[in-house]
């Protein structure tokens, strides 16, 4: 029978732009082309196909444990596929009675313990409502936390692959089941290691406010393993901005005018836009921020009416966006976020300051200053932001 071992896990490398599948006994091996890895057992048996996925990693560096795990979890599926009589429905059914087995192994008693806390699903929205209602980035944790959707059907057993959100899966669980180990593999089986690390710090949070409000005595998220990030430098040139402006919708132009971000832009409301001055009340950093907006920014505004300014979701700006680089094939890709960072190099350059960037970008004011120096630098930004947009207005001509 076959094993994984680490001189064959390090072969897991992409050597395309293309989807590279690897076959083994029962198996295969698909290595995206961004480096993350999903192995799944396979298998046909008249006309009928079946996949089950037994492993989702970020890349190959998998350690003894993983393999471990890996290798038992194949161990299992190669039996079970051995018999070629059974049709994937029967595989199916297998797997269900042997969980129900198991589940009457472990006796009355063990069940009790394991759902002692009570179901983490409770404990979820319970957190949601009574902690991150409040914040503002409220939209974006809950879809973290959005529950996936069943599929039993053949070909598909279990839960739907891309449904709910990267943390739903504690739904399903109890309490008692939140362990250092359980969270470990949690947060192992995301695929983008920056969205792993997202929702490290969630589950960090999550966590702590259990351990407040008397959920769990200790926390088992305390200094979970994180993966490493590279940071991104990319800033569009004076060619790319004029290349890429035609195809973009209003408010990306208006993110490309101000440097805002992108949750900022999505939720701009015609209430907080009084004359030439748009204040948002709640920021990130949590201080109002008012920006004097230039004639060219103002112009990027659609006819005024009631309620939203753009009506749009952030998710649909990142889309647009990211539709608008392809579209002109910047190179290398660009993010939203990369517009942002454009505008605070643009200001920076211009003023020969730094400090007017970070202001106009609303950025935290660094330690002990936050305290004293209790100046919202009108006058600064309104100077920065007039002499950005006189600079985007000469590049789009």
């Amino acid at each position: 029978m076959f094993s994984f071992t680490q001189g064959f896990i390090r072969t897991w490398q992409p050597k395309s732009k293309n989807l590279r599948v690897i076959y083994k006994p029962r198996m295969e091996v698909r290595v995206h082309p961004k480096g993350n890895v999903t192995v799944s057992m396979v298998v046909k048996r008249q006309g009928i196909s079946w996949r089950k996925v037994i492993g989702k990693f970020a890349d190959n560096k998998l350690d003894k444990q993983q393999i471990d795990q890996l290798n038992a979890r194949y161990r299992k599926w190669y039996l079970w596929l051995e018999d070629k009589t059974s049709l994937p429905q029967d595989i199916i059914d297998r797997e269900v009675r042997a969980e129900g087995r198991a589940h009457e192994a472990a006796g009355d008693a063990q069940l009790e313990i394991a759902q002692a806390g009570g179901p983490m699903k409770v404990v979820i929205d319970d957190y949601l409502k009574r902690h991150v209602s409040t914040l503002k980035t409220v939209d974006q944790i809950e879809r973290m936390y959005a529950p996936r959707e069943e599929d039993w059907t053949v070909g598909g057993s279990g839960w739907k692959e891309d449904t709910g959100g990267c943390l739903g899966a504690l739904r399903e669980v109890f309490v008692a089941d939140i362990t250092r180990p359980y969270l470990i593999d949690l947060l192992r089986s995301i695929d983008a290691p920056t969205m792993a690390n997202r929702a490290r710090s969630q589950v960090m949070k999550l966590c702590g406010w259990m351990v407040e409000n008397g959920y769990l005595e200790s926390s088992p998220a305390t200094n979970l393993p994180k993966n490493a990030e590279k940071k991104r430098h990319r800033v569009l040139s004076d060619d790319e901005i004029k290349r890429i402006w035609p195809l973009l919708s209003q408010p990306l132009r208006f993110a490309l005018c101000t440097g805002q971000r992108r949750s900022e832009i999505a939720e701009m409301e015609w209430e907080a836009v009084q004359g030439d001055t748009w204040t948002q009340e709640e920021t990130k950093n949590g201080l109002p921020h008012a920006l004097k907006l230039p004639a060219f920014a103002l112009s990027q505004l659609p006819d005024r009416t009631d309620g939203d300014v753009w009506g749009v979701h952030e998710s649909t700006l990142t889309h647009h966006w990211r539709d608008a680089s392809d579209a002109v094939g910047l190179k290398p890709e660009t993010r939203l976020h990369d517009a942002r960072r454009t505008v605070g190099t643009g200001i920076a350059e211009l003023t020969g300051s730094a400090e007017a960037a970070d202001r106009v970008l609303n950025h935290a004011l660094p330690g002990v200053t936050s305290r004293y120096v209790r100046t919202d630098f009108g006058s600064v930004k309104e100077e920065a932001l007039r002499l950005w947009n006189e600079r985007l207005e000469e590049v789009l001509v």
